[in-house]
């Protein structure tokens, strides 16, 4: 009796043998691949916002620190307290107090604007530009709806 060998369970095993098993090595490695990129993408891109968010809290501690450099010396300027407390309405002494404080904003980009309240009855605000009642100066000159997208990001 003579046996003949099943040329299609052959074919198929060749097949199965050259193409198939390579494909699903393949795709098997493809997907640890993706798998592990996608992490590493994660940790990556956490660790390049954490070093982001790190340099701009380092330069936010910087400038505030020179913020609070010139205030003890503004505590003992007693033409300067004199002004903020209330003490004196002298326009010379307000001139000098705009001036300095004119000064601190420039040397500070974190400083939008600096106003003195006046304690005094008539509740007014001295800016750089003048001086106004504090109800209308805030209310119809000082709103931030006032200031574009380029002014935040110049």
């Amino acid at each position: 009796m003579k046996f003949f060998k099943n040329t299609k369970n052959n074919t198929f095993l060749r097949f199965f043998s050259y193409v198939l098993i390579p494909v699903i090595l393949m795709m098997v490695f493809l997907i640890i691949n993706i798998i592990y990129s996608t992490a590493n993408y994660k940790k990556m891109l956490k660790d390049n916002y954490s070093s982001y968010l790190s340099h701009m809290y380092t330069n936010c501690e910087m400038a505030l620190q020179n913020i609070a450099q010139p205030i003890p010396t503004l505590e003992d300027n007693s033409n300067f307290m004199d002004v903020v407390t209330g003490r004196t309405n002298d326009p010379n002494a307000i001139n000098a107090v705009r001036d300095k404080l004119t000064e601190i904003k420039k040397n500070n980009d974190l400083i939008d604007s600096i106003f003195i309240l006046d304690r005094s009855v008539e509740r007014n605000i001295i800016t750089k530009d003048g001086i106004y009642y504090m109800p209308d100066f805030l209310s119809d000159n000082y709103k931030y709806s006032d200031y574009g997208y380029g002014y935040w990001h110049e």
